[in-house]
């Protein structure tokens, strides 16, 4: 079943180097999906229903991309989407658990969404991540202050140690 997901989005037309692609996107996709869920149950572990709805969310996005590729094939459109969704929402959920330290820096996962772009587009297409990482990542240390007293939720208790091992 994994090895038919993995090939779902293949044409008989691609060639090999673009049958990778398209395979090494799905296979990230389905690894970011393992660590959503992951973060989901952890949020409702914890109680914090509003906040599992982030990782939820992603799994939901990636899982209608994945069936839009199976259908479509587009895949400079599901490749899009798949990056935006894998750069941005860790950042989103990060910020609904009150910051960096909180969420033992859960944007790094958005770091594979930027090597994972390396692999299947172009080099210049990739510089437009890398500055979305970059301005998101510079916000963020702009309103973690704001955050951690503001947003962090009350009954998440200090466990940023084991979240940031946990996410590294």
């Amino acid at each position: 079943i994994l090895i038919s997901i993995v090939n779902s989005g293949h044409n008989s037309t691609d060639n090999e180097d673009l049958k990778t692609q398209k395979s090494f996107l799905i296979f990230l996709t389905l690894f970011m999906i393992m660590g959503a869920l992951l973060w989901g149950i952890i949020s409702l572990f914890y109680g914090l229903i509003l906040q599992s709805c982030i990782p939820f969310g992603y799994i939901s996005g990636s899982a209608l991309n994945i069936i839009y590729f199976r259908k479509s094939k587009d895949f400079n459109t599901v490749r899009a989407i798949q990056v935006f969704l894998s750069l941005v929402l860790p950042f989103i959920f990060q910020w609904s658990l009150g910051g960096f330290l909180p969420s033992g820096f859960i944007m790094l996962w958005s770091l594979l969404s930027l090597i994972a772009s390396l692999s299947f587009q172009k080099v210049t297409s990739t510089f437009l991540w890398l500055f979305i990482f970059i301005a998101l990542t510079a916000f963020s240390g702009l309103i973690d202050g704001y955050l951690n007293q503001h947003i962090k939720p009350s009954n998440l208790n200090d466990f940023s140690l084991q979240f940031t091992i946990l996410n590294i």
